[in-house]
């Protein structure tokens, strides 16, 4: 009995002692990357971001976890918040993805525009780890690339909400040529100057946007200031005959529209943001009124 009592007390001491040694040497897991980025979802003040993180386990013992936040900073600068999405487990000296859900706030992306390379998040959050009865607090850095984090906020952001074809007119027919006129309105909610620095806008005859009728291009950039709405024109000529064979095959078979395709690039400090426009236009055939 006594040598019973002996053996209980030395494992209790043992794992006592593992514990102890577990809690003081525990180290944080390591952000390796962030991958499958993808914007799903937003509105007026909050993008929402789903990604996998590759985390890597330091430690000599497997690691699970459950219910881990976190903010994400830049410097002192509050960027958003996120989560996992499932529990974690990380076998020891081992990586594995997890899901995550990021929350970064749309306010932020000037900011993050100010940077013409990469960005410094700090990631500060709270765990919870079975072994140690308080919730776990970690910190730790990540570098990101600005252009790809631009470009994934750009068309919900920028393009959805702020750039709209305004008009669309007939202004030149004769024999030889046919100008068509667009006119594009561009809301810069920023409080500093965007560029226009490309604007290119192609007509086809169908909704595949293989038939090309004509194109043109922005000579020159257009500056957009600050906190107010720009009207940019552009002209478009159409060879004569190519849109009278459109208009006559269109006209047999009821469909009566062509299809404009816009492909632009927006400056914002020193990152390209680029977006394109599709959209399809009615027009009569005998009296050429448009409609979209």
């Amino acid at each position: 009995m006594i040598k019973i009592l002996k053996y209980i007390s030395f494992l209790f001491l043992f794992i006592s002692i593992s514990v102890i040694v577990s809690c003081a040497t525990f180290k944080t897991p390591i952000l390796i990357d962030l991958e499958n980025i993808e914007l799903i979802g937003d509105n007026d003040s909050i993008f929402e971001i789903k990604a996998s993180c590759a985390l890597y386990n330091p430690n000599w013992f497997s690691l699970s976890s459950s219910d881990i936040k976190f903010q994400l900073y830049s410097d002192s600068i509050y960027l958003g918040s996120g989560y996992i999405v499932t529990n974690l487990f990380l076998n020891k000296f081992d990586t594995a993805s997890v899901n995550t859900t990021f929350y970064f706030e749309k306010k932020q992306l000037l900011f993050l525009s100010s940077f013409s390379d990469s960005l410094e998040l700090k990631f500060i959050g709270k765990a919870q780890i079975p072994y140690i009865k308080s919730d776990y607090f970690f910190e730790f850095n990540y570098f990101i690339d600005i252009n790809e984090m631009i470009s994934l906020f750009s068309e919900s952001f920028i393009i959805t909400d702020n750039i709209k074809i305004k008009e669309v007119n007939l202004k030149k027919v004769n024999f030889k040529n046919i100008n068509l006129e667009v006119l594009f309105s561009m809301m810069n909610d920023f409080d500093e100057e965007l560029i226009i620095d490309k604007l290119n806008v192609t007509v086809f005859k169908t909704d595949d946007y293989k038939k090309k009728l004509g194109s043109s291009s922005l000579k020159e950039q257009v500056i957009i200031e600050a906190n107010k709405e720009t009207i940019i024109k552009t002209d478009v000529n159409f060879n004569a005959l190519s849109l009278g064979v459109s208009i006559i095959s269109n006209s047999l078979n009821n469909t009566n529209a062509f299809y404009l395709k816009v492909e632009s690039e927006i400056l914002l400090d020193d990152n390209r943001i680029p977006f394109t426009i599709l959209k399809k236009v009615n027009y009569d055939p005998l009296t050429l009124k448009i409609t979209f």
